[in-house]
């Protein structure tokens, strides 16, 4: 039988889990440049998606690198020798409030994402339908193709991307950066503190809608670390970059770039300050997350 790809997943499961809020800016911003690509594409052509990667065979246990603290995975339940958790005293704050159905979750998630980026940056890039899907889909394709527009949770950058031409060759525009400001601003102002107080509230949600997809490592927030590793290995480059258009579609002219990765694609794209930026931010987040890890 053939493994389904996540964009096939996504269009046959009627997923009930949500998922994670606080990477939707996050999304957003890395979504915005792949309208690059596809600007001029028919609505109707087909576009590359990334395969899951491999299932371990059943007798190879996939080993949790990052438990999150609060979220165990429920393939690794407590030890016997494991010390049950300290008894809430009186004083303690009320549990929060239970996590949304996923037919339900996207008053949730606006609303969350306004407090962790502020309500103007999600007005403007969310699109407020069936957002944790389409968010986790598109972050599992970071480190692979591209998935299309369509499986993402935020809008597109607007404007064309920007070129100029120096004699025979096509270069990309230092212009173009200025296309990502509001999205990286939006980003970059988050206090990563909160921002994965988010993620690990929801986790739970995201965690779920990750395993409806079938794909290795299972736990996602393995995965996460993963990617935002990937994306932090991204090529800086501070010289101009050409590009071609053999046919529709701007591609670029080194092959070592056009091998990218789409998220390493799209950090480039963001041109170099605005990738230091983000990578800067990612560095913090990441740190965040390690804080949280789940004593073994």
């Amino acid at each position: 039988m053939m493994e389904a790809t996540p964009a096939r997943q996504f269009q046959g499961q009627n997923m009930s889990k949500a998922v994670w809020i606080g990477l939707i800016v996050w999304a957003a911003l890395m979504a915005g440049g792949y309208y690059w690509w596809q600007q001029r594409q028919a609505p109707d052509a087909p576009a590359p998606v990334a395969a899951p990667a491999a299932l371990p065979a059943d007798d190879e246990p996939e080993v949790v690198q990052y438990p999150l603290a609060g979220n165990r995975p429920e393939s690794e339940p407590l030890d016997e020798d494991d010390e049950p958790p300290a008894q809430e005293s009186e004083a303690a704050a009320p549990p929060p409030e239970p996590l949304p159905a996923l037919a339900k979750s996207d008053d949730a998630a606006a609303e969350v994402a306004a407090e962790v980026f502020g309500k103007a940056p999600v007005e403007a890039f969310l699109i407020p339908d069936r957002v944790f899907e389409r968010t986790v889909v598109w972050l599992n394709s970071l480190d692979g193709r591209a998935v299309p527009l369509r499986f993402r949770s935020a809008r597109h950058t607007q404007g064309l991307f920007a070129v100029e031409k120096q004699g025979d060759r096509l270069l990309i525009s230092p212009e173009n950066s200025a296309r990502y400001d509001a999205m990286v601003a939006a980003f970059t102002a988050a206090d990563p503190k909160i921002l994965v107080d988010a993620y690990q509230r929801y986790y739970p949600l995201l965690q779920d809608a990750y395993g409806d997809l079938g794909v290795r490592p299972s736990y996602f927030n393995d995965r996460l670390i993963k990617l935002i590793d990937h994306l932090l290995a991204a090529p800086e480059i501070d010289g101009p970059i050409e590009v071609v258009r053999p046919k529709v579609l701007y591609r670029y002219a080194d092959a070592g770039l056009e091998a990218l990765s789409s998220g390493q694609k799209m950090m480039i794209r963001l041109g170099p300050t605005h990738a230091r930026e983000v990578k800067a931010q990612l560095r913090k987040v990441r740190a965040e997350i390690i804080k949280r890890r789940a004593n073994d």
